[in-house]
């Protein structure tokens, strides 16, 4: 998720560039740059690392101009470089443009430009936008009516295939900001005598609280004193605005009370455009899966590393694999996989996972895997740049955007995914998985899971009955077993509640026997082959007493008489179903938290008050969920 500011006014440009992008460091980034027209001409700035670095790299420099351009990079496509980072210039520094985004045809784009002449200074997808728009303001017809740089930046996006939200400023326009949006956000910010545009609402908030949310396939044109709206066909369409009410804290949460929240409802969005960049044309595309150029059916084993919620999208991934490639798969914890002899050889897969790419023990199991000469090394990591992008053969980018709260949520819904596209494509490949199903409701999956969201007050309501409890057991069969250990995960991570996940014909074996009176039980029971097997588990349980609470199919008319509680979940198959599980164990586990009272950066300080079972209040003021105790994002190896 990149950080966008424009600006365009009286004032200089460059304070308030740098003040925004300050604003939006929240998201995450590996580099930073700033372009302003300043007499005529455009002044680029531009680093990697931290905002201060691009601070101090300007330092003592005059730079002015009341137009100008910021943005702060999360790598996608290149390296993190000072020539990678954003603003792009067009061959003739005329035009630069700053992206969101990921633009999926600029391979294509990118080898036309070059038969045209055009000379490019970065591996990015950004820099193609640049040369096309200069491509279409070059050989535009002279323009009645119109501004041309909108109109040459609307031709070429016609041409563009993928998501973007992006800034364009021209030095023979000194008076115009041209932004335009597809699936990725951009508001613009409304002033007196001057306007902005930005990526997130806190980098506006201190010049303004009037703002505009483009929609998909709308375009701004924007001086200091007008904002002009259209689409992407020229047609002219109303100015929407809305007055900001939150304060700056709450702006960089997207108005949610925890990052942690806010990151579980961004979970849609993320899927989409991990979608969009996975599946072309109704088929899954092997090369951001860092599959391309295998061959698939030489793969005679595939070994899958992690650690914590990355280990347990490990074990969804095996028990798909198995299934749709009948590759034999194995799942190997990090921190364990240096003391045994693992068996790797030059026909064996190995996809690690990590949400950071700095996970100390998963980093050395790659190493170790790397000396046995594997087939393949596939890294599935989030921070393009980290030590396992640079560690690996190839890369699958899980597109999540920056976590901030340490509790991985939209990441790990993004490694589920990547892992079952992974599956069904060499599944595809190998003439064992045929059934074209499970792709359609993979693309579903934006869809489906924004349904989830739709059941948040009344999971907020039931986990109010679970907020005294010490104790809790998560059980699933088959693919929902891996679901419910991330589910405990969750919820013991945040609420510090002893969870245990166990397959559920396993709690005869042991864990029977501490269950009390109203121990909670919290059971995956989508309809399905395995069923009727649940039910008989919850019956046992039921006999010793227990609280179920239990994760169903909606339409489900049997469930409800063998539960305490029931949260009716979206349809889909079994091995689709933990994709929908997923977030509604996570707004479970939130909500639990939340009516707990913990202030979880002062562990164990409790708040006073306690809802009553059933009971919906206002959460307690000082929780801070986005910092578990004794937890982190990478942990160092001992």
């Amino acid at each position: 998720m990149c950080g966008i500011v424009g600006y365009i006014g009286e004032k200089q440009a460059v304070p308030i560039l740098m003040k925004g992008l300050a604003k939006l460091e929240y998201r995450g980034y590996d580099s930073a740059g700033i372009a302003v027209i300043s007499d005529r001409e455009i002044a680029i700035h531009k680093t990697t690392g931290k905002l201060e670095n691009l601070a101090r790299k300007i330092k003592g420099m005059t730079i002015p101009g009341t137009i100008g351009i910021g943005h702060t990079r999360w790598a996608t496509h290149g390296g993190v470089t000072d020539l990678n980072a954003h603003p792009h210039a067009s061959c003739k520094r005329d035009l630069v443009v700053i992206h969101n985004g990921i633009i999926e045809n600029y391979q294509e784009l990118k080898e036309d430009l070059l038969a045209k002449g055009h000379v490019f200074q970065s591996e990015t997808d950004t820099e193609v936008i640049a040369h096309l728009i200069e491509q279409e303001f070059d050989t535009l017809p002279t323009l009645s009516t119109g501004n041309p740089l909108t109109e040459a930046v609307r031709r070429a996006l016609s041409q563009v295939e993928g998501g973007y939200a992006i800034v364009v400023l021209h030095r023979n326009r000194p008076d115009t900001i041209v932004a335009a949006r597809m699936h990725n956000p951009l508001i613009i910010g409304l002033g007196k005598g001057e306007n902005l545009v930005a990526s997130d609402i806190p980098a506006l908030l201190d010049y303004t609280k009037v703002v505009c949310d483009l929609e998909n396939g709308q375009m701004a044109e924007i001086s200091k004193n007008s904002v002009r709206i259209s689409n992407l066909q020229g047609k002219e369409q109303p100015l929407v605005t809305r007055t900001i009410t939150w304060d700056v804290a709450q702006a960089e949460k997207g108005g949610y009370p925890h990052f942690l929240i806010k990151e579980i409802h961004e979970t849609p969005a993320v899927l989409r455009d991990v979608l969009r960049n996975k599946i072309r044309r109704g088929s899954i595309n092997p090369q951001p899966l860092g599959l391309e150029g295998l061959d698939l059916r030489k793969i005679n084993k595939i070994t899958l590393l992690g650690c914590g919620s990355a280990a347990y999208a490990c074990l969804y991934g095996k028990y798909l694999l198995e299934k749709w490639t009948r590759i034999t798969t194995e799942v190997q914890v990090g921190s364990e996989f240096r003391y045994h002899q693992p068996i790797i050889d030059g026909s064996t897969l190995v996809i690690a996972l990590s949400q950071s790419g700095e996970t100390a023990d998963t980093l050395a199991s790659i190493e170790l895997a790397k000396k046995a000469k594997p087939m393949r090394t596939i890294g599935v990591i989030n921070a393009i740049g980290s030590s396992m992008t640079r560690q690996v053969d190839q890369v699958c980018l899980l597109q999540a955007g920056p976590e901030i709260s340490v509790a991985s949520t939209k990441a790990f819904s993004s490694m589920i995914v990547s892992l079952a596209l992974m599956a069904l494509h060499i599944g595809k490949v190998r003439g064992v998985q045929t059934d074209d199903s499970f792709l359609s409701e993979i693309n579903r999956l934006p869809e489906l899971t924004s349904k989830v969201l739709e059941q948040e007050h009344e999971i907020a309501r039931i986990a109010t009955y679970y907020i005294h409890h010490q104790d809790a057991y998560y059980i699933g069969r088959d693919v929902n077993y891996p679901s419910a250990l991330e589910g405990s995960q969750k919820l013991k991570e945040l609420s510090y509640i002893h969870a245990e996940a166990y397959p559920a014909g396993e709690l005869k074996h042991g864990p029977n026997a501490v269950i009390y009176d109203h121990f909670p039980i919290i059971c995956l029971v989508p309809e399905g082959h395995v069923y009727k097997k649940m039910i008989s588990n919850i019956q046992e349980m039921k006999a010793r007493k227990a609280s179920i609470l239990s994760f169903a199919t909606e339409g489900d008319t049997r469930i409800a008489a063998h539960s305490d509680h029931v949260v009716f979940l979206p349809r889909t198959s079994e091995e689709i179903s933990v994709m929908v599980n997923t977030l509604a164990m996570q707004l479970f586990a939130y909500y639990v938290t939340l009516y707990k009272g913990y202030s979880i950066d002062q562990p164990r300080s409790l708040q006073k008050y306690f809802p009553k079972p059933g009971e919906i209040t206002a959460p307690p003021k000082s929780i801070d969920i986005d910092k578990p105790r004794n937890l982190a994002k990478s942990v160092t190896v001992e």
